[in-house]
């Protein structure tokens, strides 16, 4: 009978509050959300429970998923396209997801669009990666995007809510949503803190989900192509970087154990992308770099003050329209009352006429 994968036990403390009856995972998509379930499913096929996993990376429809949520029973429910459409009881659920470098992850995104073109039409023509960047607005394929406003069937379009207004609900949304996420560039912690919700005794080491291995590496990246995500995806990028500080908080007060070392060193060499938000490589485990934190607080803070300035001009812009409207609407005013005068001046007149008659 031949051995399964060697398992890292999960002695992970501080989060045995969290487990519930029913764990569902929403995976936000170019994200590392197959190589999480997978992992996962090693451990709950190790622990004899492979019958709780349903998923629909694994053939599981979003429907079945929908039906098992609306009524009591131990589970692990994951999937894209589960935020807001699925049957929410928090008496019995938690619900996790995890947040992915918006650099490498719009790569991703796009080597999978592209090569689903190419798939339906080969040959045919797609724009460069710069062009599509910039097609997207910083709202389309965005995580933000994906926790502002859901999957329901009543959701609104993105491009229907202002990027600022979007950010905003994101943020409040997973606040009072999610219970846990994780983050790709810290993925050992990430799948420990998952197993342990889960309830799971040991787990696999991760392994990347090969379908886009071919994409290029953030170090071979023009300078162009980084900034233009700088700039267009800087929603995105204020997401990541709010959900990268609560993870790190959360992590401080989370006893991982002796295996985490092994555990990242088992997985070392899987996240070939695994940077900070300025392109710098990151190690498994790393720290933040104080001065790449500074260097990328300034770049934000400019970036902020460029919109600053956009956003007031467009502000201006609608202040004069409005101004506009106003004094046509006080010329449109006068002319109806000088109208209605007119009209009171002459009912003197035609009441005389219809006495004489």
């Amino acid at each position: 009978m031949p051995e399964g994968p060697a398992l890292f036990p999960v002695q992970v403390r501080g989060l045995e509050r969290l487990r519930a009856e029913q764990v569902v995972y929403h995976g936000v998509n170019k994200s590392g959300s197959m190589a999480m379930t997978e992992a996962l499913f090693g451990g709950f096929d190790a622990a004899g429970r492979a019958d709780e996993f349903v998923c629909t990376y694994r053939g599981a429809g979003l429907r079945l998923i929908r039906e098992r949520l609306a009524r009591p029973g131990r589970g692990f429910f994951a999937g894209h396209y589960l935020y807001g459409d699925y049957p929410v009881h928090p008496e019995r659920q938690v619900l996790l997801t995890g947040f992915r470098n918006p650099l490498p992850r719009a790569r991703s995104c796009y080597q999978w669009l592209s090569d689903k073109a190419e798939r339906a039409d080969p040959g045919g023509p797609f724009p460069p990666f710069v062009e599509w960047v910039r097609g997207t607005r910083g709202v389309d394929h965005s995580q933000m995007s994906q926790f502002a406003v859901g999957f329901g069937p009543d959701a609104p379009h993105p491009s229907t809510v202002p990027p600022a207004a979007l950010l905003e609900r994101a943020m409040a949304h997973v606040e009072r949503d999610v219970a846990w996420f994780g983050i790709a560039e810290h993925f050992e912690e990430s799948v420990l803190g998952f197993a342990s919700i889960c309830g799971l005794p040991a787990v696999p080491a991760w392994h990347t989900d090969m379908r886009n291995a071919h994409r290029p590496l953030l170090q071979e990246w023009t300078q162009e192509e980084i900034d233009v995500v700088h700039e267009v995806c800087t929603w995105d990028i204020q997401l990541y970087e709010w959900a990268l500080g609560r993870f790190r908080a959360q992590v401080d007060a989370v006893d991982f154990g002796d295996s985490l070392a092994a555990y990242r060193d088992a997985c070392r060499d899987q996240y070939k992308d695994r940077v900070d938000l300025g392109g710098r490589p990151l190690s498994a485990g790393a720290g933040p770099d104080e001065v790449a934190e500074l260097r990328d607080t300034v770049r934000r803070l400019r970036v902020q003050a460029a919109e600053a300035g956009a956003r007031e001009v467009a502000a201006r812009a609608e202040l004069a329209e409005v101004t506009r409207k106003l004094a046509w609407s006080r010329k449109r005013i006068a002319r109806l009352r000088r109208r209605v005068r007119a009209l009171e001046g002459a009912e003197p007149d035609r009441r005389r006429w219809l006495r004489r008659r």
